[in-house]
């Protein structure tokens, strides 16, 4: 009722026509320790610029929603437990805001909670779970602040969000749901900082349709298909995060997705580091990328991504694929300790490598086959076991001023009917520092005597220990030369040995929340 106040507590309500509870017009009553069973409509309503104090009630029974809060409702809901709702538990809508902290809210029929129409709640150390929509979803322009709640094995998303909706979402634990751990889509963004996304379905942060999160410090891991998910002209900024041991992939970027990731940790997927597919164009700097199977870094279709001053070491396939139509930069990389190649050229790839360091490969450091293309300029090859360059089949790179260091089987190899230009590079002598097969048409030209200016091998070390720190590397300016032999490499015979890669097809559809 209008202005009405008092207390309303240890009640049994229940059988009501409306909604069991209703306050509006300023009202500051206090509902406290009620147990409200089945009604026609919601539990509580709470409405018309309503500032009630909801504390410690039960609402079970059959209702739409558990409590609904609109009309410029500023409300204090807390310590309720809300179960089994037909519709949500929470609805806020129509500018509602308040304060809503340590509430329980299990078996939903739809979202656990739902935040639409410029509403803006505080939303503090509630759980929210077993529902059978998602858990909490932000709708239509709803915002406000969202810390510290556990959310958890919902059917669909455990968060998503909607219609340019915002907020901040700021060390939640988001678990075990069976669709998205988090999901963003039609232009909405936020900021979400600290949280932890374990074990959900499908992508743990899956962003698509235009969204722009920032995203900061969280932990992404341990996800049954994807860690990060990109599609459909998704962008954002990522940032310090740590993507760790997502069955499928760790990040997966499809369609025309345009992401900065900057200085994050991406590590121990059974089935690869960084995807790109489709059109994508996203930018990876500094970035710790390793111990990823099939490949740390893997560019296919029609990709054309921007990698700078990354670390991609110590994958049990290769360091980083380019294959496909797909292109891209590639700047300053520190790759190495890679069971196959470090670097992969296929298909009808043109990547443009400049200033990279290809170190300690099982097999060759650089493979270009196929019909493949692309300028590399300023690399060193240190210490790989079987060549540092292998060009085969009918690929045609342009490869100028790079270093070769052996340590290994073997310099630049041409193999059957391989073309392109090799202007400047300086190759070790040895046995085996060129070796040009049948039927090349690759113009080798100006083979320097001298090397450029060389660094100790405890320097290099010292640089790469650099760049490891905080991935912030300082070689992308002047070439970094090994001058002794780091060992511990494990040959792998064989000129730049191809293996029958077969990536994941995978399409909206089937990772869809």
């Amino acid at each position: 009722m209008e202005e009405a106040s008092g207390i309303c507590s240890e009640n049994a309500l229940e059988d009501c026509v409306d909604s069991c509870v209703w306050a509006g017009g300023q009202s500051t009553t206090i509902f406290r320790k009620n147990i409200i069973g089945d009604t026609e409509g919601c539990a509580v309503m709470l409405a018309e610029y309503a500032k009630v104090t909801v504390d410690e009630n039960t609402i079970q029974g059959k209702h739409v929603n558990g409590l609904q809060a609109g009309d410029y409702a500023d409300c204090i809901v807390k310590n309720n437990t809300i179960t089994k709702s037909s519709g949500s538990g929470m609805v806020l809508h129509d500018h509602s805001t308040g304060f809503f902290t340590s509430n329980q809210i299990i078996g939903s029929s739809l979202a656990g909670v739902g935040i639409r129409d410029h509403s803006e709640p505080v939303f503090s150390l509630n759980s929210i779970s077993e529902g059978l929509g998602s858990g909490l979803v932000l709708l239509g322009n709803g915002c406000g602040v969202i810390e510290r709640n556990r959310i958890f094995k919902n059917r669909c998303a455990g968060i998503g969000l909607k219609g340019f909706s915002q907020a901040l979402f700021e060390s939640n634990f988001v678990s075990a749901n069976e669709g998205y751990g988090i999901w963003l889509q039609d232009d909405s963004c936020g900021s979400f900082q600290n949280n932890s996304i374990e074990g959900n379905g499908k992508a743990g942060f899956a962003v698509s349709h235009r969204a722009h999160p920032h995203v900061y410090g969280n932990s992404i891991v341990g996800g049954k298909q994807i860690g990060i998910l990109l599609q459909n002209d998704a962008t954002g900024e990522y940032e310090n995060n740590k993507v760790s041991s997502n069955r499928t992939t760790n990040v997966l970027l499809l369609g025309r997705c345009k992401g900065v990731f900057v200085k994050n940790h991406i590590s121990d997927s059974a089935g690869g580091g960084v995807l790109f597919r489709g059109d994508s164009k996203c930018i990876l700097k500094r970035n710790m990328i390793e111990g990823n199977n099939r490949a740390n870094v893997a560019v296919l279709d029609r990709s054309q991504p921007f990698l700078e001053e990354n670390v991609i070491q110590g994958g049990n396939g290769r360091g980083i694929v380019v294959t496909g139509n797909s292109a891209g930069e590639y700047v300053g990389n520190i790759v190495r300790m890679h069971h196959l190649a470090g670097v992969y050229v296929g298909g009808n790839a043109e990547p443009k490598m400049v200033c990279n360091i290809v170190a300690d490969s099982g097999a060759s450091g650089v493979v270009v086959e196929d019909h493949a293309r692309g300028c590399f300029s300023n690399n060193s090859m240190i210490g790989n076991a079987s060549a540092a360059v292998a060009v085969q089949g009918f690929a045609s790179p342009i490869m100028e001023r790079n270093v070769v260091l052996h340590n290994g089987r073997g310099g630049i190899w041409l193999g059957e009917k391989a073309g392109g230009v090799f202007d400047g590079n300086y190759v070790e002598e040895s046995k085996s520092g060129w070796r040009i097969g049948h039927e090349v048409t690759a113009k080798v030209l100006q083979i320097p005597k001298n090397s450029p200016k060389c660094y100790t091998a405890d320097e290099f070390q010292d640089r790469i220990i650099q760049a490891i720190k905080g991935c912030t590397s300082c070689i992308h300016s002047e070439k970094i030369v090994l001058v002794e032999n780091p060992g511990g490499s494990c040959a792998i015979p064989a000129l730049g040995t191809s293996v029958e890669e077969s990536w994941p097809t995978i399409s909206v559809q089937n990772v869809a929340g």
